[in-house]
């Protein structure tokens, strides 16, 4: 006599969910910020006290953890995700009155 086990065909099974990615640390978004505002692994590390080597593992786990496979990849969901900004080096009441009082270039003057 066969055992009748239960069985279901793949098309049956539910496709496994992503699990979305985890949080980032406190000490992933430091180095974050820092990748974003051009320091090197090296800079990174002397600046926070930490080896290069931890500062790339920060980044090893952060593009995990995000889903990518490089750098700049990382920069980009970063920002998508709004865990970066880009700042403007003016505060804006100073960029909006430039804006407004814009002057053509000397070469285009009469």
């Amino acid at each position: 006599m066969a055992l009748h086990a239960k069985t279901t065909a793949k098309r049956d099974v539910l496709p496994v969910k992503r699990k979305r990615p985890e949080a980032l640390t406190g000490r992933e978004r430091e180095v974050l910020e820092l990748i974003w505002a051009g320091l090197k692994s090296k800079e990174i590390a002397q600046r926070l006290k930490i080896s290069v080597k931890t500062v790339e593992a920060h980044r090893a786990n952060m593009m995990k953890k995000v889903r990518v496979s490089n750098a700049a990849q990382l920069l980009n969901a970063a920002l998508q995700e709004g865990l970066i900004q880009i700042q403007s080096p003016f505060p804006a009441s100073s960029v909006d009155a430039r804006l407004h009082t814009r002057q053509p270039p000397r070469s285009l003057k009469r």
